[in-house]
Order: structure tokens, then C-alpha cells, then sequence
């Protein structure tokens, strides 16, 4: 699982956990790296529940959501965000 003060990591650039078979929910927590993180891979898990309206706060991010089963729908915030692909 993503420890909830991940949130806490100020020189945090990318979170590559692609593919590790993680099976939490996504840190609202997340949503406090604003300005700080540039790449966040949460791809090809199997993380679950609906996306923290927090997330919506990465708009410089490049977020890959995909392949997870998370429940729709995504919070609007994060249509704001540059970059999200969840396909």
C-alpha cells in the first residue's frame, strides 16, 4: 500500500509505482506535493475507491492513473490536471 505521509515528502519528483501490485487506496495525501512532483505512476495495480478530490490539486503533474480499479467518477478537480491518462 501508498503510506498516507507520502504527502510529506518535499523533494518528492516522481513516484514511479507502476505494476507492484499495490491494493489500497490512493493517498489524499498526495494532493499536498503541488509545485513539487512532476510524474506520479499509480499505472497497472490494482488500487481501488474513487480518486481523492486532492489529486486534483497536481496541475503541473504528469498523473497515470490506468489500469486499477478505481470507482468512477473522477473528482472534477482533476480534469484541471495537464496530463492524466486512466485507460
Amino acid at each position: 500500500s501508498i503510506p498516507p505521509d507520502i504527502g510529506n515528502l518535499e523533494k518528492l519528483v516522481v513516484l514511479n509505482v507502476t505494476s507492484n501490485r499495490l491494493s489500497s487506496l490512493i493517498p489524499a495525501s498526495l494532493g499536498n506535493l503541488t509545485g513539487v512532483i512532476k510524474i506520479l505512476d499509480l499505472s497497472n495495480n490494482m488500487l481501488e475507491g474513487r480518486i481523492p478530490g486532492e489529486i486534483g490539486n497536481l496541475r503541473e503533474t504528469i498523473v497515470l492513473l490506468g489500469a486499477n480499479l478505481l470507482t468512477p467518477p473522477a473528482p472534477i478537480g482533476v480534469c484541471k490536471i495537464a496530463t492524466v491518462q486512466n485507460d
